[in-house]
């Protein structure tokens, strides 16, 4: 796929880090987003403690929050910035850095034979935390964390299918109650340009570079409601911006896919 058709000329603001979004009143999961989020009680301990017991509070409170910063649906009406680094070589490896905890990595992810192992990052330890699994064509993943599947994405492929943009779908696990079926969001279509003979998407000057890798998932029912954005701003370095109902994990797994080689849709 030649990489200048697509433009990231950014129209207008999709997802700003301070700035409340506000989404769908749609969201049906199993699950509390509010469950498992900061540890709030340690800023309510009264005791007596010496230094170094506040040194070991805070580390173990920065320790919970990088945990529910990747385990943890991001808080709803919030935006998580980051940028996704990748290292070449025989085997990459992709690093992930959350803005709330920068210059520290919080994710790293290794390319293996069948997909990619992914590990959260403390310090100078590193815990499994999944595997994104692949076909060998690139053009079905899925996400599994403790022996379960939690998301699954597919691309469109098609042997005839015209030179243009990549279209995909995921399949999100956390059951809507309404349905009791997964949640399927899709990447946002780009609008050619006439002008520039270039297919476009609303970045906000968080994009610089084209890339058919660049995308946009977007909410089913409120197509304004970006939850994901990833793309390009060198050789070497990625964007990667997500909100509720994904986690750190989650947004990180899907913008791997996006990297990865594939077969019959580029």
């Amino acid at each position: 796929m030649d990489e200048g058709k697509y433009n990231s000329t950014c129209l207008c603001a999709v997802m700003e880090g301070n700035t409340e979004v506000t989404p769908p009143p749609v969201y049906e999961f199993s699950y509390s987003p509010e469950l498992g989020l900061l540890m709030d009680h340690l800023d309510e301990v009264a005791f007596e403690c010496d230094g170094k017991d506040l040194l070991a509070l805070a580390s173990n409170k920065i320790q919970q929050e990088r945990r529910n910063a990747v385990f943890n649906p991001y808080p709803v009406g919030k935006v998580s910035r980051g940028k996704l680094d990748v290292n070449y070589g025989f085997l990459n490896e992709y690093l992930y850095e959350s803005q709330d905890y920068a210059p520290h990595k919080l994710l790293k992810a290794r390319r293996t034979i069948c997909g990619f192992e992914i590990y959260s990052l403390d310090q100078d330890a590193e815990e499994y935390v999944g595997c994104l699994r692949s076909n060998i064509l690139g053009t079905k993943y899925s996400l599994e964390q403790n022996d379960q599947k939690v998301v699954e994405i597919r691309y469109l492929t098609s042997v005839f299918k015209r030179r243009g943009p990549r279209e995909f779908s995921v399949l999100f696990m956390g059951m809507a109650e309404s349905t009791g079926k997964p949640i399927v969001m899709r990447n946002k279509e780009p609008y050619y340009n006439v002008e520039t003979n270039s297919y476009s998407l609303n970045f906000n000057g968080r994009v610089t570079t084209p890339s058919v890798k660049n995308f946009q998932l977007v909410h089913p029912l409120d197509p304004t409601y970006v939850t994901l954005t990833f793309g390009k701003v060198s050789r070497y370095k990625y964007i990667l911006d997500y909100a509720y109902p994904w986690t750190g994990v989650q947004a990180f797994a899907i913008a791997l896919t996006a990297l990865d080689y594939k077969i019959g849709c580029d």
